[in-house]
This record gives structure tokens, C-alpha cells and sequence, in this order.
């Protein structure tokens, strides 16, 4: 038993170890949760909130057919079939309903592009905030905790500001698959395949390079691969600058607002 001058106390070292033991693991843990609770808000967040900007963009600041009766609309396209045995029609008597889908291939495809987005997001965020996070702990304590001497996770500031500036691209390119299958429009598909695919790619090398600390590859490597970015962003804006020009003098405002964030964001891995 050791002698404990602050408590006046005995007390035994192995359970005070183990207390401590299992206030680090808790603090962990909850810490852990609210992370992840914080990830899925603002992945889904942030999306509504793109979307909800790009219907105030359109001419006349309303998107769609604009304000809607719920009480005497109705809807002859809508199987109802995901309700099961469940009456479809609400308790107004109408065919009225915030979310409203068929249950075909297509809807499959559209919950499968979603999810994958959705998970990719999510994942981003929490690496982030577990980095940030571990960088206020070394600012306020030195290591990452007070218990853990092991080495903090060291973030890449510019890489950071480059990698946050691919989430507009991505989001618009999961919006455009949403609606190209949603709507069944295969014109540009071709297209959006190629910015999907290369700006997905040039993401995940900058994911990659964000955390300093555990990145094994060499300096000299880790720049030369870092050019795959800045070229895959440099083709987005050679493609991109004629549909640019081309809406900037038809003075589309939504139109020159999007192009004018996905060239910015692409400018910004460049530099």
C-alpha cells in the first residue's frame, strides 16, 4: 500500500493504474463517438446545404415548381411500393410526401452512388478532426495526451487547404450521377466519368499526404507524386474554360457560380 499526502489515504498502485487505465480509455472513447457524431452532421450537412445555395442561384432565386399545395397535389408516377402494405396516401388524403421513390435497378444504383459518397465523406471528416484535434492536444500538453508520450499526429496545413477545396467538386459530382441516373440522361456521362474519376483520384492523394507523421514516403517522392494532383486540376480547367467563358457571356448566374467554384477549387491544388 502506498500513502496517497493529498487524499490523507492509502491506496493500492495496481487499481489506481487500472482507474486511470479506464478513465483514458472512456475519455477516448466518448471523444471517439462525438467525432463521429460531428463527421455524419456535417456530411450530410454539407451537402444540403450545396444544394440549397444552387436552388437560390437559379434564375428568379426558386428552383423546381416552386411552392406546392400538400393538401390537393397528387402524383401518377409514384408506384408506392416501398410502403409495403402500409396505406401510401397520408393521413391529408393526398398523394403528398417528402421523400417519394419507385422501387427499380435504378433507385439501387442511386442508394449504392449515395452511400459510397456519403461513407468517403465521413471518413474524411473524422480523419480531419482526430488531426486537428490531436494538434490542440500537442499545443496545449506537448504529446496528444497527458497518459500517452507516443508521438502526435503532425498535419500538413497545405495539403489541408488543397484537400478541403475537393469537396465542392466531389459533392457536384455526386449530384450529377444523382441526377444523370435519376433522370436517365447518358449525353454526359462520358464526361462526368472523367472529372469523377481523376478528381476522386487526385482526393485520395491528398488524403494521403495529410498527416505527416505517418506518411513513410520519401520527400522527394512525396512531391513528385503530389504533381498527379496539380495535372488532373490543370486538365479540369483547360476542359472546363471555354464552358466557362461560354456561360460567363451568356450571363447565366448559377451556371457562372458553379463554374467559377469548380475552377477556383482546382486552382487551389495548383497552388
Amino acid at each position: 500500500m502506498n500513502f496517497d499526502p493529498e487524499s490523507d489515504k492509502y491506496y493500492d498502485p495496481k487499481h489506481k493504474t487500472s482507474n486511470n487505465a479506464t478513465n483514458t480509455w472512456l475519455k477516448t472513447e466518448i471523444t471517439q463517438a462525438l467525432i463521429f457524431l460531428i463527421s455524419i452532421i456535417l456530411a450530410v450537412s454539407i451537402p444540403a446545404l450545396f444544394l440549397a445555395k444552387q436552388a437560390g442561384l437559379c434564375p428568379g432565386g426558386q428552383a423546381g415548381r416552386g411552392e406546392i399545395d400538400r393538401n390537393s397535389c397528387s402524383c401518377t408516377c409514384w408506384d408506392g411500393k416501398f410502403k409495403g402494405c402500409y396505406d401510401f396516401r397520408s393521413s391529408y388524403g393526398t398523394d403528398y410526401h417528402h421523400v417519394m421513390f419507385n422501387l427499380t435497378k435504378e433507385t439501387y444504383w442511386l442508394a449504392l452512388l449515395t452511400a459510397f459518397y456519403f461513407v468517403l465523406m465521413t471518413q474524411s471528416l473524422k480523419f480531419i478532426l482526430n488531426l486537428v484535434l490531436d494538434k490542440a492536444l500537442v499545443l496545449l500538453y506537448g504529446t496528444t495526451s497527458k497518459e500517452d508520450p507516443s508521438p502526435s499526429a503532425s498535419i500538413c496545413w497545405i495539403t489541408f487547404l488543397a484537400f478541403a477545396s475537393t469537396f465542392f467538386p466531389n459533392i457536384y459530382g455526386w449530384w450529377m450521377w444523382f441526377n444523370y441516373i435519376n433522370d436517365e440522361f447518358v449525353t454526359f456521362v462520358a464526361t462526368q466519368l472523367f472529372f469523377s474519376v481523376t478528381e476522386l483520384f487526385s482526393t485520395f492523394i491528398l488524403y494521403s499526404f495529410l498527416d505527416e507523421s505517418s506518411s513513410k514516403i520519401p520527400q522527394a517522392i512525396k512531391k513528385d507524386l503530389y504533381l498527379i494532383p496539380m495535372t488532373i486540376s490543370a486538365a479540369h480547367i483547360t476542359i472546363s474554360w471555354s464552358n466557362f467563358m461560354s456561360n460567363l457571356g451568356a450571363r447565366n448566374s448559377s451556371l457562372i457560380a458553379r463554374d467559377a467554384l469548380l475552377l477556383g477549387t482546382d486552382a487551389v491544388v495548383i497552388c
